[in-house]
């Protein structure tokens, strides 16, 4: 599959790079946190709010961002060949950045988005194994019809939160999990690991169900093991309580 064409000015790869510059800077400034809630929800809105941040500084600096809008936790939306029973359009990546093009010929094909998905990496939390999530409910999902998250794009971005474990070990157990299910191994592009920032993660295109052309994951894992962690609080159970109808019954003659 070629990539979306925009227009002569606008290419798939400026906007590509425009929101890989924009979460790249959103991670940074994540990583100067000292305290986070463990999971991956409350992770994932901190990270919105600061790529809004950047993106909003890099437009007004006219820093050669351009205008999109990002999507926090939406549903996939329809392509043109799509029905609207998919199950795709009910999946929900944590993150999509779109934008329009209005010199496209279809007006179907004039709303493009580029998607991001999120994990968190470590050590296994009883039957939650993090590493194994990393693939089965994060790069599969690019791969598999019944999620489809990039359908119609030729590429889209993971973003790994290394919460604890050495970078190297989480990578040898990704690794170890995607090639049961047979997806291309990851390595890392620089020659070591970027404490407290982020590290760019390789990785050969993705086959998928869906598409006869892979698609090409950008990985970007950023080191959080200095933070401190907190369990998010129980949510509170509200029981509703019904009103007493204290007014007497009035006999009525039949």
């Amino acid at each position: 599959m070629t990539r979306p064409r925009l227009s002569a000015a606008l290419t798939w790869l400026r906007f590509e790079e425009a929101v890989h510059a924009v979460f790249t800077e959103a991670l940074r400034r994540l990583a100067n946190s000292t305290q986070l809630e463990a999971a991956e929800e409350p992770i994932n809105y901190a990270l919105y709010w600061l790529s809004r941040e950047v993106h909003h500084e890099m437009l007004k600096s006219q820093q050669g961002s351009i205008p999109f809008a990002i999507m926090f936790d939406s549903t996939n939306q329809p392509e043109p060949d799509d029905t609207v029973r998919c199950s795709r359009l009910r999946k929900r990546p944590d993150f999509g950045c779109i934008i329009t093009d209005s010199q496209a010929a279809d007006f179907r094909r004039a709303q493009i988005g580029y998607h991001l998905e999120c994990k968190r990496l470590g050590k296994a939390e009883g039957n939650w194994i993090l590493n194994e999530n990393y693939s089965e409910h994060g790069m599969c999902r690019f791969m598999r019809e019944e999620s489809g998250y990039a359908k119609g794009c030729a590429s889209a971005a993971m973003i790994g939160y290394m919460q604890n474990m050495e970078p190297g070990d989480i990578l040898t157990q990704v690794n170890s999990f995607a090639d049961k299910r047979e997806i291309p191994s990851l390595s890392k592009a620089a020659a070591a690991w970027a404490t407290k920032d982020v590290t760019r993660i390789s990785q050969a295109p993705l086959n998928r169900t869906f598409d006869t052309s892979p698609v090409q994951v950008s990985h970007f894992w950023i080191d959080l093991r200095h933070c401190k962690f907190e369990k998010a609080q129980p949510k509170k159970v509200h029981k509703t309580v019904r009103p007493v109808n204290r007014a007497k019954k009035v006999r009525t003659e039949e």
